[in-house]
Parts: C-alpha cells; structure tokens; sequence
C-alpha cells in the first residue's frame, strides 16, 4: 500500500528558505521518512512547483482542495497550527479522509473552534494538552509527543564563535523569541538596571523594536540593548555558545523550541518557574535558573546574576546530563517515532451533521466575502 500523505501548511513554504529551516520543516512534514510520498496542498501559493524534493499545490478554495483530495486519494492530511489552516483542511473529513492537526501556541487566537473536529490532535506539552480538553476536545484524540530539533546542529562548542551579529564587549544575555507581551522582554531590558554595567543584552525576533527601544531609554540602559529581527537559523547554535546566559522568561509558552535549542548547546538558562518550562528544566539542574516572580525586573537580574557567577565546572556537568536526558525525549527520531505510533492505524473520518453544516455555512460566508471584495 503506498503510503502518500497531503499537508497543508500554514505559512507560505517560501518563507521557510528565508528563516534558513526549509531542510527541518521536510524532516517534521515526513518524520524518519516513514511515508512514501508527501504533497503540500497549500492556500498561499499561485503556481505549482517542487520545493525540497515535494510537490506544492496552490490551493485556494475548497472546491479545489476537494478536487485534489479525491485525486491524491491520501491516507490523511496533515496540518500544522490549529488556526487558519486547521479550519481550511478539516473540509477534508466531509470526504471521510481523516485530518490531523499539531498545536503548539497556546493563544486563544491560535485555537480556532474548527480543531474540535479533527480526527488525531497532536500536541507538543502537556499544557497544550489541558487547554484543548478545557475547550471541548475529547481527551482520547489528544497525544503529546513533545517538540523535536536536531542535536547534531545544537551542541556545545570550543573556543570562540562567528557570528553575523557583532556582540558587545562583557557579558551578554540572550533572548530569542517574537517581540510581543508573551516573552516578557520588556522585564529582562529593565533588570539591566540591577546588574554590573559590563552585562548586555541581544533580542532577537520579529516585532517591533521600537518598544523595546523606549523602554531602555526610559531606563538608561539603551547602549547595553542589541535589537535584531532576525539571525539564519544556521547561525542559532553559535549564538547559543557566544553568549554567557539565555534568558527568556515566558509570561506563557505552548512549548518553546528555544528552551530545548539553549539546553542543547549547554547554555545556562533563566526563565519562568511555570509550565511548561519548569517541566522541561527541572530547578534541580545547576545551569537552569526558574524565577519564581517573573514579572519583577529584580528577582530576575538576581537570578541571571547567579547564572553569570555559577561555578563553571558544575554548570558544565548538568548540562551535559540535562542534554542527555533531553536527546532521549526531543530527537527528531524519537518524537518522530511518537508520532508515526499515533498515527498508525487512523481510520476513516466519520463527518457528523453539526460539522457538515458548520462548514457548509463557513463555506458559503468565504464565497459572500469573495464576491465582495471582487
């Protein structure tokens, strides 16, 4: 039986070659290559084409994606985001092919009412787990397999590193994440305040720096601030290495892959004593630094100046085993494994009446706004 999967992603694939992790993405759309073909049925393209040896197929209504299910005839299809795409493909069940859907952003607007539906949900945490359940999901359609990334990309280093950014003289602090209320940005740039004068601090991620940029000149601390929108993937792992701490302490997280990525390379973290990252790095670690009250600049500068001061050897000895037990959990193989277990065996959909006319409805509304805007 030949083994063929449809995706349907949610952003353009294009926009994966920009951040540098077009490679990564294939290896999540065909974990340990256990299926023999994947087609990328995708709403943002305009023309078809291959990209990382699989096919794209711009998708743009329904009766299209119809269309090219019955054609592909595939044993499921595959979403990534539980949001706008996760409404577009759950069209799919009407034509009794199953759809399974990953989750891994805990926002409400990240949740649409449409993964109900979903035949396999599978999520990177437990706390993405408890968030469906609360929303109605039946707990039986729900696996954790936790997230994946590549330890032979994120490890320590010897000696020093290149990077594209050029880092202040002293120490630096890393934070990685979008530039927006949830990675608590605004508290690390004010506990600069209550830490020695040779301590930096680099941002990187999407969003605007302009915020970021007042608040450290409110506090006076703007020449010790590096704001970047972004860094190549390929570049992650140096800057890991490169920087004394990585501290990112998370108001919320679904997961955050940049948590496993730190520990993977050895870092010294700081971060917020909460699920899912008091789970992910256990206190008991002499490089993991959990703050209890995240929210005060300084409680955090007392827990990053710890991390700066750590004993070295001891610090070095925990990371090594936190990225041991980590590989055994956060390997593309094993989660890989997790997921190919969950999916085994999924059978037909079994569209019911509620969801036939709920999309149907959906289905006519997007028509009306069509033609509107035409």
């Amino acid at each position: 039986m030949n083994k063929t999967i449809v995706v349907v992603p949610t952003d353009p694939v294009k926009a994966y070659d920009r951040k540098g992790t077009s490679g990564v993405v294939k290896r999540i759309y065909n974990p340990n290559n256990y299926f023999d073909e994947v087609i990328i049925l995708s709403p943002f393209e305009d023309e078809e084409f291959v990209w990382e040896d699989l096919k794209v197929i711009p998708t743009k209504t329904y009766v299209e994606f119809q269309k090219h299910l019955k054609r592909i005839n595939p044993l499921f299809v595959r979403v990534y985001g539980s949001y706008h795409s996760c409404t577009f493909a759950i069209h799919a069940r009407l034509l009794k092919y199953p759809v399974v859907v990953s989750i891994h952003d805990d926002r409400d607007s990240f949740i649409h009412d449409s993964i109900k539906y979903a035949d396999r949900i599978l999520a990177v945490s437990d706390v993405l787990k408890d968030i469906l359940i609360v929303k109605g999901v039946k707990k039986n359609k729900i696996t954790v397999i936790g997230n994946r990334i590549d330890y032979s990309t994120f490890k320590p280093l010897e000696g020093n590193s290149h990077n594209s950014i050029v880092l202040p003289k002293g120490r630096n602090i890393l934070h990685i994440g979008k530039k927006t209320n949830q990675k608590n940005l605004d508290n690390v740039i004010k506990a600069l305040t209550f830490l020695p004068k040779d301590v930096n601090l680099i941002a990187i991620g999407r969003g605007d720096d302009s915020v970021y940029q007042e608040i450290a000149e409110e506090y006076g601390v703007e020449k010790r601030l590096v704001l970047k929108q972004f860094i190549p993937n390929h570049e992650l792992n140096n800057l890991y290495n490169s920087c004394e701490v990585f501290c990112v302490p998370s108001r919320n997280e679904g997961f955050g892959v940049v948590f496993i990525e730190a520990a993977a390379a050895g870092s010294k973290i700081v971060t917020s004593n909460k699920k899912p990252m008091s789970d992910i790095l256990p206190r008991e670690f002499k490089n993991v630094f959990l703050v209890d009250n995240f929210e005060s600049p300084k409680d955090l500068a007392k827990l990053i100046n710890q991390a700066l001061t750590a004993n070295e050897i001891d610090v070095k000895s925990d990371a090594i085993r936190l990225r041991g037990i980590h590989k055994e959990k956060f390997s593309f193989e094993i989660v890989g494994q997790k997921e190919i277990g969950a999916l085994e065996n999924i059978g037909a959909a079994r569209p019911n009446l509620l969801l036939f006319l709920r999309l149907k409805f959906f289905s006519f509304s997007q028509r009306i706004i069509n033609k509107i805007k035409r």
